[in-house]
């Protein structure tokens, strides 16, 4: 989204710098002006996305906010061939005050980026554990694809940083 205009406006800059055909540079000021509102319409964006809403707190299961998560992406999973392993029967699960929507979105990412690292035949493991009635729940996801770089670990739930690309951009909420 923000590779395609800078790349325009890099092109017609430089055809311009070498000194261009001057009937055409009229018409190349115009295109870079209409990348540049593009890029500012899509930095927008981002900034509103890093800036998200107020939580809305109810009890749910969080079993159930997981599979919906998987729900969704198990069309796409499945036709990428990787398998899903998914454990959420927990016999001490309980209901949990959470933002069931934001916690969805932020499962989808990690689902997404784990899908991302793996080639077909790949494997998706997610385990739901409560310890005890009393415990905090535990979610475990494994896969077995290419594993996050050392450097990028402790930047996983930061805004703008992309495991894809192995580089910073949008991030797991």
């Amino acid at each position: 989204r923000i590779r395609t205009p800078l790349t325009s406006i890099n092109s017609l800059t430089q055809l311009i710098t070498r000194g261009g055909e001057s009937s055409k540079l009229k018409e190349w000021g115009t295109v870079i002006l209409t990348k540049v509102k593009e890029l500012d319409d899509a930095v927008s964006q981002f900034l509103t996305y890093a800036q998200p809403g107020a939580l809305r707190f109810s009890p749910c299961n969080l079993s159930e906010t997981i599979a919906f998560a998987l729900g969704l992406l198990g069309p796409d999973l499945s036709d990428g061939g990787l398998t899903v392993e998914a454990r959420l029967d927990c016999p001490g699960e309980r209901p949990l005050m959470h933002d069931s929507q934001q916690l969805q979105q932020a499962f989808i990412n990690l689902f997404r980026s784990s899908a991302r690292s793996m080639k077909a035949g790949g494997r998706l493991r997610v385990e739901l554990m409560f310890e005890s009635a009393n415990s905090p729940a535990r979610v475990r996801i494994a896969d077995t694809g290419e594993p996050i770089p050392e450097e990028l670990r402790n930047h996983l739930f930061e805004p703008f940083v992309d495991m894809t690309n192995r580089r910073a951009e949008i991030g797991l909420p």
